[in-house]
């Protein structure tokens, strides 16, 4: 059995490039960092991410360079050979299954791809 699964939830580094391929599918491409602090020390990572879709096309309405976001996806190592050198060459990357905003819903947007906006703590019985 195999899980591939992560959650991932940063700043948008660049703006989203968004193309169709030949189906007719929207592809967005765009790269978020994440601020990790140990203590005293801080570090930032950068991960490159691809939302196919409905996800693009979302992602490439709602958001911009800047805004957090938050991803679930999975992991997908691309591979080729360097044109230069020859050697094998490879990197992870993030497919972008669904996205949510971070740091509070706006009024004209939804906040979640895939699913019903959950209900509001107002419509909670308890």
């Amino acid at each position: 059995m195999s899980i591939n699964i992560t959650l991932i939830g940063g700043n948008i580094t660049r703006d989203i490039e968004i193309r169709t391929i030949a189906t007719g599918t929207a592809v967005a491409d765009f790269s978020i960092a994440v601020n990790e602090k140990y203590g005293e020390k801080e570090s930032v990572h950068f991960f490159e991410i691809t939302a196919w879709g409905k996800t693009a096309e979302f992602v490439s309405k709602y958001f911009k360079k800047g805004d957090p976001i938050l991803i679930e996806g999975r992991l997908n190592q691309e591979t080729w050979k360097d044109k230069v050198t020859g050697d094998n060459r490879s990197k992870i990357k993030i497919t972008a299954e669904q996205v949510n905003f971070m740091g509070g819903k706006r009024n004209d947007q939804s906040t979640d791809t895939s699913a019903p906006t959950p209900a509001d703590d107002d419509d909670v019985p308890f």
